[in-house]
């Protein structure tokens, strides 16, 4: 989960000023933070950061909605307890209109689901690297220290979703930010964080396509 990852990196404070300075209303799922979060905090101190972040609001799926995430969670033939949160920030984000932050594999292949379902909204997410270069594209961090934000974010993961953290895919991120910037310019340079939703996990694995290929490992 992106909020964890930021928290036990100690970098909630770098996320939450990619939101401030344009004003933006950042939520998650109630039930994320009661239950994936809240219940843990004595084994994992880190998410207390999360539970007293002022900056951060509880949405809570209701009514038909509670249906979406039960047909989500069957869709992917989950565990009994398992992608229940995954499934929570699909609901709000079809039902809401809002773009959503998510490194979960099943929770990027929810489209397609909610247009079969008739959702008000397609969800629209992103992976938490987009996030970061489009958060350097909009200069609201350096690409320098996004790049760090990123290796020490993703540092959890095993295998990163998209880019690796490795020094040999920093220009690969730094490109990616090259290219966001040059999207947002022939978009009109939409209001933040509208960039997110112009193809930005398009355009970070486009830069890791070519980075692979650079270095001969594809």
């Amino acid at each position: 989960m992106i909020l964890i990852g930021y928290a036990s990196a100690d970098l909630l404070e770098t996320l939450s000023s990619f939101f401030a300075a344009a004003d933006v209303h950042v939520c998650t799922s109630a039930w994320v933070i009661d239950n994936e979060i809240g219940k843990h905090l004595d084994t994992h101190r880190a998410n207390q950061k999360i539970v007293d972040a002022d900056w951060l609001h509880r949405a809570a799926v209701v009514d038909e909605d509670i249906l979406y995430v039960q047909n989500l969670l069957a869709a992917w033939g989950s565990a009994s307890g398992k992608d229940r949160g995954e499934a929570e920030i699909l609901a709000l984000c079809s039902r809401h209109g809002w773009i959503g932050v998510s490194d979960d594999h099943n929770a990027h292949g929810g489209a397609a689901l909610a247009k079969r379902q008739g959702r008000p909204f397609e969800p629209s997410l992103v992976r938490g690297v987009s996030l970061l270069a489009a958060a350097a594209a909009e200069n609201l961090i350096g690409v320098d220290q996004a790049w760090a934000v990123h290796r020490a974010v993703e540092a959890r993961y095993d295998d990163p979703p998209i880019m690796p953290i490795t020094p040999a895919f920093e220009q690969a991120f730094a490109d990616a930010v090259t290219a966001l910037r040059a999207t947002r310019n022939s978009q009109g340079s939409p209001p933040w964080p509208r960039l997110l939703t112009c193809g930005a996990d398009r355009i970070v694995k486009a830069a890791v396509r070519h980075r692979n290929k650079q270095l001969g490992t594809v």
